[in-house]
Order: structure tokens, then sequence, then C-alpha cells
């Protein structure tokens, strides 16, 4: 595994403005265990870096903290505690601060973070080792007002052999090796947070180095959200009403009960047609995410689902998700390469796959 997560904030709602607490929530709520303490009832949606939607902060308090975590279990920790993040950030007229706008760690204390970048009032930034130790400043402001950067970190976490690097826009502002990067124990998560009113963030990739391929720094990457818009080669699946497959899952947010497609038998699948890449056009496209709004309605008991993927004459199942509760949860599935030419992806080759469903044991 190299590309373990990305996010354009494309799939959670579509009007301008809108809170998005709750499909972050779905989207992000798996804590692995972890007592964490996410908080996004303020942030709304915004217009995007490059198109589409972004995420701004908090509305009626300029000083509440919006933050969201990605989370992996205790077993999936990259090797050797490396993670590399990306994200387009984005403020109006002022910064924060001297605030985090991103952390890796395991306990939700600034006690117990890792490693944590910070943004000043004059648009400077930090890098803070373990416990939030400051390790580094920049000389000069890095970020300009009402202006979209592209921050990337790559983080080993360690308790004297810890090492960064924070590029903006390309380049490399702070650096350092042989440092304390470890507060309290293996880096679980990745915190996003929003700490100001006027800022934005969008278009964001989460990496380690345990692959051969997006195992380090990917670039100013532009994440696409595209839908459902036809019905695909299988069909095996029940839609709660007509005969369309794909207008049962094609909602922006999912509108849950109100449109679905069910099925509890082993085998059967779904496949759909998606709308083509419009805001990606030129290549390489360093890799999918398949997001599937799901959840069991017959207990006891629980189903494994596949999100399949057919490209030319080849269809890959991956991994199922257990999906064990009657809530709705968002199952995700990465593909760095093409399964039909096991190649980087093309914009023809996404435009003509069929994303889908199947039933496992």
């Amino acid at each position: 595994m190299s590309l373990r997560w990305m996010e354009g904030f494309e799939t959670l709602d579509t009007t301008l403005g809108s809170t998005v607490e709750a499909q972050l929530d779905r989207k992000y709520g798996n804590l692995h265990g972890l007592t964490l303490y996410p908080n996004c009832d303020q942030a709304k949606l915004a217009d995007g870096r490059r198109g589409g939607y972004s995420l701004q902060g908090a509305f009626a308090y300029p000083t509440t903290s919006q933050r969201f975590f990605y989370v992996v279990a205790s077993d999936d920790v990259p090797t050797g505690d490396t993670w590399i993040v990306g994200m387009a950030i984005k403020f109006g007229t002022s910064f924060p601060d001297n605030k985090e706008i991103l952390v890796i760690g395991s306990l939700d204390s600034q006690t117990y973070y890792n490693f944590s970048i910070k943004v000043a009032s004059d648009g400077k930034i930090s890098a803070c080792g373990g416990g939030g130790t400051l390790l580094a400043t920049t000389a000069d402001p890095v970020l300009a007002s009402d202006t979209w950067h592209y921050l990337e970190a790559k983080v080993v976490c360690h308790d004297t052999a810890g090492a960064y690097e924070i590029r903006i826009d390309g380049q490399t502002v702070l650096t350092g090796s042989d440092v304390d990067t470890w507060a309290y124990n293996d880096s679980r998560y990745v915190m996003f947070q929003l700490r100001h009113y006027y800022q934005y963030l969008d278009d964001i990739y989460i990496c380690d180095m345990d692959g051969t391929t997006n195992n380090d720094f990917l670039g100013q990457v532009v994440v696409e959200g595209i839908l459902p818009s036809a019905d695909g080669d299988s069909s095996d699946w029940t839609p709660l009403s007509g005969t369309d497959h794909s207008a049962m899952v094609d909602d922006i947010p999912p509108d849950d009960d109100t449109s679905y497609v069910e099925s509890n038998v082993e085998g059967d699948e779904d496949l759909y047609g998606y709308a083509d890449l419009s805001t990606i056009t030129t290549e390489p496209i360093l890799g999918l995410q398949v997001n599937t709004d799901v959840r069991m309605n017959e207990f006891p008991g629980d189903i494994d689902l596949y999100q399949t993927v057919k490209s030319g004459s080849t269809t890959s199942d991956g991994q199922p998700t257990n999906i064990a509760t009657d809530d709705y949860e968002v199952a995700t599935r990465i593909l760095e390469t093409d399964p039909n030419t096991a190649s980087v992806w093309t914009v023809s080759g996404v435009n003509g796959t069929q994303f889908g469903i199947k039933v496992g044991t």
C-alpha cells in the first residue's frame, strides 16, 4: 500500500454554504477504538480550488476548531511510522494565531501529538514535534492571504530519529532530521483542522512508503468526484422502485432509505457506468477511491461487501468490507492502477470503467 486516502469534498453536498457534519461523521466516523473528538458542526461547503467544492471553517464563532480524523487500526500503522500528506489550503484576509492545521498522533491532546504544523498570524508556518515542542519556523511568510497554496508534509515519527520535510507549492520550506517526533504511541491518525472562519481545505491525499508507487510527495494533486449515470453490465440487486438501478444510488448527499438497491444473495452484483471526468483531463491519474454508502437491514448477522470494478475485459472485486450495523457507513476501496492494464489510470480508462457492488459471504 502507498496511496491510502483522498478527499475532495465532492460528494458531501451540492449546496454552497450547507453544513456537512453528518456526511463527514459518516465518512470519518470509524475511530478504531481511539478516544478522539471530531467536531465539524459549523464546517460548510464552499467553492473548490479547481472547481467543485472545498470545506470552509466555522461560521458562527471564528475561534471554534473544526476538525476531522483519518484513523487507522492498530495493525495498519505505516512501516516506520512514516506518513506523507498533501492538502490545499487557503485563508481569507487573516491567518490563525499559531494554531495547528495538521496533526499526526494517537491521543486527542497536544501532549500526545507526535507531529503538527501550525500557521501564525503573519503567514509563517512552524513544525512541532513530540508534545507540541517547537522544532522550526519559516524565516519569512510562506502563505499569502486569499490564495490557494498546496501544503505537503513527509513525517517520520520517532523519539530520536524523527524527520520531516514540509513543502509549500512544491518548494521545501522546512526540514529536519534526528529530532523528537514521538510523544506517546504509534501514529494512528492524521487530523485536519480548520482554526479560522476564512480557512478552506481541499484536494487531500494521504500516503505511506510501504508500496512501490505513490510512496513520496505526489505534488499539487486535484481530486474530482464522479457519480453513477447509467446501469452497467450487471443488475442483480433489487432497486427500491422502478428498474433504473443507477438512479437509486446517484444522490448527493446520499438520501439513505429514500432510494437504494439491496441484496442478501451471495454473488449478486450491480455495476454502473459513471459520468466522465471533466476537471481532470491530463495524466497520469495517481489513483481512484471508490466510496459506497452502505448498511445492513436484516439482523442478526453480517455480510461482506465487495466494491467491484470492471475495466475492459477484467473484473476486480478487491478485498471485502464487512458490514454489520444498521447505521450507514462509507466503505472505500483504493485502486492505484487499472486492473485491465496493470498500469496507471488514464482518463479514457477511468471514463470507460464500470464501478459497483457485489455481495460476499
